[in-house]
Parts: C-alpha cells; structure tokens; sequence
C-alpha cells in the first residue's frame, strides 16, 4: 500500500508539475527578496525599503494565488525544503524588521521629547525651575 500511495503521488506531481514549477519560482524570487532586504536591514544601507517592501507584497500575493492550485499535502510533498527556507528567511525578517521599527520608534520619541521641551515655559515643570523669578 505505501509503494502505491508513493507512485500515485510521483503521478500526481509529474502532473501537476507546472503548478508546482510556478510556486517554486514564486517562492524563489521571494526568498531572494527577503534576503536582500535582510541584507540592507542588517547592513542598514537605506533608509527607504519602499521598493523591496512593494516587491515583498507583490511576491507574497503571487504566492498565494499560485498556492491556490494544489492541496497543502502536495505542496509540502513537493517543496518541504523550499517552504522551510522560506520560513527561516521570513523569521530573520520579522526579527530585524522589529529592530529597525524599535529604533525608528526611539528616534521619533527623542524628537517629540526635544519639541515638548522647547515649547514649554517651565510652568508645569516643577521644582527644576524654582527660583528663577524675581528675586
């Protein structure tokens, strides 16, 4: 029974191999995206991911419409190791894409901070400005 149930899906993907030809072109060029864009994250070469970031989307719309066209015990038959690269790529991605958030989040907050300070009058400041009136 197991000799049959592997030929069938040796038939299966033989059959299907134009599907699962374009999934691991999709899945290819995605993952070469995202490596490119670990690069600049990681190098921080740019400060505008913009067009990586349209390409990543396209990419990932492309791969669901493609994924679309063979059952998820196929696809993992058929591309296991290609999925599990994808994933670790993805993984590094998500990490350095939360390091460089942090730090645009900080920068911003150190910004708000320097024009919350100049545009105070030291009216609310509390004891820092005591004994700067008139004397």
């Amino acid at each position: 029974m197991m000799d049959l149930n592997r030929e069938i899906s040796i038939l299966q993907s033989k059959a299907a191999s134009p599907s699962i030809n374009q999934l691991r072109d999709v899945i290819g060029r995605l993952a070469a995206t995202i490596e490119e864009e670990n690069f600049v994250l990681a190098e921080r070469r740019e400060l505008s991911l913009d067009g990586l970031i349209y390409k990543k989307s396209q990419l990932l719309l492309e791969l669901m419409r493609a994924q679309k066209s063979c059952s998820p015990d196929f696809i993992k038959l058929n591309l296991g190791e290609e999925i599990r690269q994808l994933r670790s790529l993805m993984e590094a991605n998500q990490q350095l894409l939360s390091v460089h958030l942090a730090a645009a989040r900080d920068v911003s907050n150190t910004i708000l901070d320097v024009l919350r300070h100049n545009e105070s009058d030291g009216t609310y400041a509390g004891t820092a400005h005591m004994g700067r009136g008139i004397q």
